[in-house]
């Protein structure tokens, strides 16, 4: 045993070769747990099996584990002031194992003096007890090793090659065997001695040469070195009996499992009632190899503590020839912990780089939000998760990925704000981590509540997604079907996935923003390119229908879609009139083919409102629902439409042009702008062509008015001639005949003028036959009346049915009813069906004529076109009756030729 000085002695120089600091920034290799529990097992069954060799066993396990060239054991001997003995050697310096080292000459001496682990460099230079004794050593790792609570001595392990370095780990695994070494040799010792004394105390018994007295001395210190074996603080120690009841055990196995002396006293402490159920399996065999050779190979299980939790064990244990069984108990549960943590550490540091990989190659966010959502599930042991994304606009958190939950909590919290009074909505607002471990128990989530008993989950967490600057980006939050707590590991992973969410989020945004950038320039350059090429084909001369379907292209081009159409409007009946289209179903097209304001399509829309009309989505559109239009875009497969009015630069409207896409789609301001630079063009190409048309159209139409012209004068002129003709015949005298030309050449001019006005449109009979009373002097009402349906002659049976109800209101002026102050004349016609032959039927009938006089002796110009002319030209028939009361005329014309 060193002393208090002995203790402060330190060699000089000594800190020139400590490097003890540099374990703490060299790199350390990772723990190796199970190799550590096999050296401590293989420990533990050395101290059972061969006690004298523990030492030899520790310095032989110190070089596997610390991969080390050389171990060993130097204690302080007995005896001897100021000497250390190698009590074991393993590796290149097995062979010294036994010698003695002074102690000044030795650095097992410093780490008696500083009582830590010493790591020192070429220490053959500061200790020259180590000169000489084999391989050079370049590093030496010290733990030191106590008994009895006093450090005795050191072990030790060197590396002998420059490259060799140890580090933390080596550290740790050295000074761990160097306690339990420590332990079980102490604990050896002890029974060594116990053995020695009641070896001893048999001897002297037998020999009878000691008194009684000496005997019972020596048991009882024999006892008390064994009592203080088993009071050692880190080992535990237990006897049996053959039933397995714990029979007697040191404080440190009571500790282990929360148990009291009493406890132990009352018999309540068996094998079996301390092993859970799934381990009882393991204690049988270990009990079958005790009754089968007498000792308990080193073997792992659980004991339950009082309060009914678990504790992890190592077990080695030997049958006593008592019949006792003796076990030593090394308390594991830290390790076994830490074993854990470390695996779920890697498994949890695994998906962070499957995350990782998954962002750098571009997996997309919706793969890389599912990936770090299932990983933290996981991680938490939760039963459902969601991750929110922020919307700056709104500020609120939106659902983007979510594992387990039904819709009626999805609508619920499907935007939530700061106000919002749950996990999600409080952790957004203080921008850091909330976490309620039973919702059923903290009154702040009672509004949320009911949606928490519907979805299921009695607690949850929710950590805040935010990036280095502090941009919040969104919420990651995790639920558990009953009350749960966080480990400080779980939540120190899940600040590590939330940071890797935000990067992964921030990442892919970014990336996704520089796509879309670079998309739009590409866009906007093929976009700009179209439109140049378009406006320059615009200037070639082509066929107007090549020129809509390029514009079609173009449209398509620039607005993305894979459909569109243009329209032309007739300004008449206000409907639209479908040009050329892309993306239509053929019945689609064809029930678009004419499209008024009562459609219930964008275009029907437009047309009635005067403005662009955007539907995002037409299963979606009030005014699309259970109509024709909207079986018609089904039938297309289309879901999304855009329709822009056409207007000519003085604000006429001209038609429709309309984009069409098979998805749900929003285009942007961009691509709207672009768009409209096309309509433009779309309604100069529209109203050029209407006004080529129009030219074209006048140009044919002044043609056919001259060629009309040519012709009427001379039909003009052929039938004056007749007429001058057949009045001189009818004539008594020069002014009879100058009278009668003037007024048939007027009633002529009359049809003539009318036909002028509109040549295309006809004669309205009934205001042809009003205009020959009106010019007797008749007064409508009093003296005639016209009753009919409204029909229009055409322009040459407009001539002889005109110069026919001249004559009969000249007759009547003269001699019939207008002659009269009572006489009345009624003209009515109708048309009539006769054997498929629509006929038109003019009656002139006068009533009131004083006198009704014979028929005339001779038939003068209007008899003759009444019966003669009329039936020759138009195909019908005429009959004249002079009856009672006036004159009655009936025409009998064919509606084909006569009729417009």
């Amino acid at each position: 045993m060193t002393t208090a000085d002995g203790r402060n002695r330190t060699p000089a120089g000594l800190d020139d070769s400590l490097i003890t600091e540099e374990l703490a920034r060299r790199s350390s290799h990772a723990p190796d747990y199970e190799a550590e529990n096999r050296a401590l097992a293989a420990l533990a069954q050395e101290m059972t099996a061969n006690p004298c060799d523990v030492l030899q066993k520790c310095a032989e396990l110190a070089v596997a584990l610390c991969h080390a060239d050389s171990a060993g054991i130097s204690l302080l001997e007995p005896g001897e002031e100021g000497v250390f003995r190698w009590h074991a050697a393993g590796g290149g310096l097995a062979a010294q194992a036994g010698r003695t080292v002074p102690q000044e000459t030795c650095p097992s001496e410093a780490v008696i003096a500083r009582d830590s682990v010493l790591l020192f460099r070429e220490g053959e230079r500061l200790f020259p007890g180590m000169r000489g004794i084999g391989p050079p050593v370049y590093e030496i790792l010290l733990a030191p090793w106590h008994a009895y609570g006093e450090p005795v001595g050191a072990l030790w392990a060197m590396k002998h090659t420059p490259e060799g370095q140890f580090d933390a780990e080596d550290a740790r695994l050295l000074q761990s065997l160097a306690h339990t070494a420590a332990a079980a040799y102490q604990t050896t010792d002890a029974l060594d001695k116990a053995e020695a004394g009641r070896t001893d105390l048999e001897r002297r018994v037998a020999d009878r040469t000691r008194a009684l007295s000496e005997a019972h001395a020596s048991v009882q210190t024999s006892e008390a070195r064994l009592r203080a074996a088993l009071e050692i603080e880190t080992v535990g120690a237990i006897y049996l009996d053959p039933d397995g009841r714990i029979i007697e055990a040191n404080d440190a196995f009571l500790a282990m499992g929360g148990y009291s002396r009493a406890d132990l006293e009352a018999g309540r402490l068996t094998w079996q009632a301390l092993t859970p159920p799934e381990w009882r399996d393991v204690s049988e065999r270990a009990f079958a190899e005790l009754r089968a050779t007498g000792q308990i190979p080193p073997y792992e299980k659980e004991y339950f503590r009082q309060d009914g939790s678990r504790w992890c064990a190592l077990f080695a244990g030997k049958l006593l020839p008592d019949g006792t069984i003796f076990e030593f108990v090394l308390d594991i549960t830290a390790r076994k912990q830490a074993e854990q943590a470390l695996a779920a550490e890697l498994k949890a540091m695994t998906r962070l780089h499957e995350v990782s990989r998954q962002v750098v190659d571009g997996a997309g966010l919706p793969a890389v939000l599912d990936a770090i959502l299932d990983a933290t599930i996981e991680l938490h042991g939760a039963d459902f998760g969601t991750i929110q994304l922020y919307d700056e606009k709104t500020r609120t958190l939106r659902i983007a990925a979510q594992r387990g939950f039904q819709q009626p909590f999805l609508d619920h919290f499907a935007k939530v704000g700061a106000v919002e009074a749950s996990t999600c909505g409080m952790a957004l607002a203080r921008r850091e981590r909330v976490t309620i471990e039973d919702v059923e128990q903290d009154p702040a989530y009672a509004p949320s509540l009911a949606v928490a008993r519907e979805a299921g989950y009695r607690a949850v967490q929710s950590t805040p997604l935010v990036t280095p600057s502090g941009e919040m980006l969104g919420m990651l939050s995790t639920y558990f079907r009953q009350p749960h707590h966080l480990s400080d590991l779980d939540t120190k992973l899940t600040d590590v996935y939330a940071r890797l969410a935000a990067e992964a989020i921030a990442q892919v945004r970014a990336e996704a923003a520089l796509r879309a950038s670079e998309a739009r320039l590409a866009h906007e350059l093929e976009g700009a390119r179209q439109l140049q090429r378009f406006s320059s084909e615009l200037l070639v001369e082509q066929h107007p229908q090549a020129l809509y379907e390029q514009l079609l292209d173009a449209m398509m081009a620039i607005m993305r879609s894979q459909g569109a159409s243009m329209q032309i409007l007739d300004p008449d009946v206000k409907i639209l009139k479908l040009l050329a289209w892309r993306g239509f179903h053929p019945d689609a097209a064809a029930f678009w083919d004419r499209v008024d304001c009562n459609s219930a399509s964008t275009c029907g829309e437009a047309l009635k409102t005067g403005r662009r009309i955007l539907v995002s989505d037409t299963e979606a559109c009030a005014f699309m629902a259970g109509t024709e239009d909207l079986a018609a875009y089904r039938l297309s497969n289309l879901r999304a439409v855009q329709s822009t009015p056409l207007r000519s630069r003085t604000g006429r409207a001209l038609g429709m042009v309309s984009t069409h896409w098979r998805a749900p789609y929003t285009p942007s301001a961009d691509d709207f702008s672009r768009f409209d630079v096309l309509t433009r063009q779309a309604a100069d190409l529209i109203e050029r062509a209407q006004t080529e048309a129009a030219l074209r159209e006048s140009e044919t139409q002044a043609r056919l008015l001259l060629a009309e012209l040519q012709h009427r004068v001379r039909n003009t002129l052929a039938v004056i001639r007749s007429i001058a003709g057949q009045t001189a015949e009818t004539s008594e005298t020069v002014a009879d005949y100058a009278m009668h030309l003037e007024g048939r050449i007027d009633a002529f001019a009359r049809v003539q003028a009318a036909v002028t006005r509109d040549p295309s449109a006809g004669i309205d009979l009934a205001s042809l036959v009003a205009e020959e009373l009106l010019t007797c002097a008749a007064r409508e009402g009093k003296q005639f009346r016209l009753s009919g349906p409204a029909v229009r002659l055409q322009p040459k049976a407009a001539e002889t049915v005109g110069l026919a109800i001249h004559e009969l209101a000249t007759n009547a002026v003269k001699y019939g009813a207008l002659a009269s102050p009572n006489g009345h004349v009624t003209v009515t016609w109708c048309l009539k069906d006769n054997d498929d032959d629509q006929r038109l039927r003019i009656e002139w009938t006068e009533t009131g004529v004083p006198i009704v006089s014979l028929a005339p002796r001779r038939s003068g110009f209007g008899t003759e076109l009444l019966t003669q002319t009329l039936p020759y030209q138009l195909r019908g028939a005429a009959t004249l009756t002079f009856q009672p009361g006036g004159l009655k005329c009936i025409m009998d014309l064919p509606v084909k030729g006569v009729l417009q």
